[in-house]
């Protein structure tokens, strides 16, 4: 639940810098907020579906990585059909898509190997370890 938090966090961040560098200011339209809206909420039905938080590939970060991105290519295609099928591309920047897309993808990629590490970091904290001496 944490991990799809952050995900989803991530893709909102991520959005609201990519408007900001490419517009120069933070006042979002409304059409900009229904994109927004529509993007969390196929976000969080594909991430998951696409098996990237899946406890069972906890320490296969490659795997992880793989499905995370697999599964926001999903909704970025998804994303682009739908707006083709009700003929709104024209409402939004292609320079700010390809901008949120790069950053998004780079921002998923970067809060999943956080995540790893710190998950490392607190399982090697955790592990007691006991000197040993073998005799043979």
């Amino acid at each position: 639940m944490i991990r799809q938090a952050n995900a989803l966090l991530t893709i909102l961040v991520s959005f609201l810098v990519a408007y900001w560098l490419r517009f120069g200011n933070a006042a979002i339209p409304q059409s900009y907020l229904v994109a927004l809206l529509v993007t969390l909420v196929v976000s969080s039905i594909v991430l998951p579906a696409s098996g990237a938080f899946r406890k069972d590939f906890e320490w296969a970060i490659m795997r992880r990585i793989r499905r995370v991105i697999a599964g926001w290519s999903v909704v970025l295609l998804m994303l682009i059909s739908l707006a083709a099928a009700l003929k709104t591309t024209d409402y939004y920047s292609r320079i700010w898509f390809g901008t949120w897309t790069i950053i998004s993808t780079f921002g998923l990629v970067a809060i999943l190997l956080i995540t790893h590490a710190a998950a490392i970091r607190r399982r090697n904290r955790d592990r007691k370890v006991h000197p040993i001496a073998l005799v043979g």
